[in-house]
């Protein structure tokens, strides 16, 4: 009899651990296809997304029992990642129309989301999740908040394997794109993003924002310039 329990009690771990791992599949398979379906050139197509309720109540569902006990550290930074770009898309889509995230009252600081058995906020999943857990000023170019001057939604989700390759790469296309950053070598100014203004304590690793933006720019702002910031385009990324 002991025995038995034994068995019954390993099996329905075993059970439970798939499932885990089932949900976050089924999580990065959906978002994987949001992406293939509805965004092109970083815009989404909020409008045809709002008609596929499928799609998003499957979305929905897995992100909120994906379980998050069992992923390595670069498996939860990328879950994490595709967890906010998801989650802000849903936010929209569930209130589109809408010409700015803007308009729609508490988007990131008081709608709340289900997340990985948590009941979270974008910010709390931006400020008390990911950035806590993983300090990396990287991310806030990898992480969309639904307007035109964002990063741009890219065409595949994170994972595991190519995380730090990735945003890698995200950051220094998007350091290298004009309306991001544009240099004025005879008035020795840099317009840069208004991201490195609201964020510049994420950037005290290196020392300043100027070291880091020059570790993936291709073309260097010479030391002395003075940086001024873009103004911030908050229309929606709607295609």
């Amino acid at each position: 009899m002991h025995k038995r329990v034994h068995i019954n009690i390993t099996f329905l771990i075993l059970l439970t651990s798939l499932m885990m791992s089932a949900q976050l599949d089924v999580f990065q398979q959906r978002s994987q296809y949001v992406l293939n379906s509805y965004v092109r050139g970083g815009l989404v197509d909020y409008k045809n997304l709002k008609e596929d309720t499928k799609t998003i109540d499957i979305l929905k569902e897995s992100l909120s029992k994906t379980k998050l006990d069992e992923l390595s550290p670069q498996e939860l930074k990328a879950f994490l990642i595709n967890a906010y770009n998801m989650t802000v898309i849903i936010s929209i889509v569930e209130n589109y129309p809408t010409s700015s995230v803007m308009d729609i009252n508490g988007f990131f600081d008081k709608i709340k989301h289900q997340i990985a058995g948590k009941s979270l906020t974008l910010n709390d999943l931006e400020k008390n999740w990911l950035f806590k857990k993983f300090p990396d000023a990287r991310l806030h170019f990898a992480l969309v908040c639904g307007a035109i001057s964002c990063p741009p939604l890219k065409d595949t989700i994170f994972n595991g394997q190519n995380i730090e390759s990735r945003l890698d790469k995200i950051t220094k296309t998007t350091l290298n794109n004009s309306k991001f950053i544009t240099i004025d070598m005879h008035e020795k100014t840099a317009s840069v993003s208004k991201i490195f203004d609201w964020y510049q304590s994420d950037f005290k690793k290196y020392k300043t924002v100027l070291n880091f933006i020059n570790k993936y720019t291709d073309k260097t702002i010479p030391a002395g310039f003075s940086l001024e910031f873009k103004k911030y385009d908050w229309s929606l990324n709607q295609s």
